[in-house]
C-alpha cells in the first residue's frame, strides 16, 4: 500500500533529482522514496548509537582532566623508552605509582 505526500523543493534540487532520474532510467518517487529510506536507517542506527552509549556508565572528563590523562600517557611512553636505555627496575605498580604522583 502505498500513501501520497506533497512536499516542497528547491529548483536546484528538483532539477538535480530529474537528472538523476534520468541517467538511472527511474521514476523520481522511487529516488525519493529510496532517499527516505536510508535516511530513516541511519537515523534510526544514530539513535539506537546513542542510547547504547548513554547507557554506559561512563565517567565525563574536563578538558583540564583528560590533558592530565594525555600528559600521563606521554611520560609512561618516555619513561618506558628511557626505560630500556636505563637498566633500573621496577615494578609495574611502582611505575604507575610513579607517574601517577608527578602529575
Amino acid at each position: 500500500m502505498t500513501t501520497t505526500i506533497t512536499v516542497r523543493i528547491d529548483q536546484k534540487i528538483a532539477r538535480r533529482l530529474s537528472k538523476l532520474a534520468k541517467e538511472r532510467d527511474e521514476p523520481k518517487s522511487q529516488l525519493i522514496q529510496n532517499a527516505i529510506e536510508e535516511y530513516l536507517e541511519d537515523t534510526a542506527d544514530y539513535s539506537e548509537a546513542l542510547r547504547r552509549l548513554n547507557g554506559r556508565k561512563r565517567k565525563n572528563y574536563t578538558i583540564k582532566e583528560a590533558k592530565k590523562h594525555f600528559a600521563i600517557r606521554s611520560e609512561i611512553k618516555k619513561r618506558l623508552s628511557d626505560k630500556s636505555a636505563n637498566s633500573e627496575k621496577i615494578s609495574h605498580e611502582e611505575f604507575w605509582a610513579r607517574a601517577l604522583e608527578e602529575k
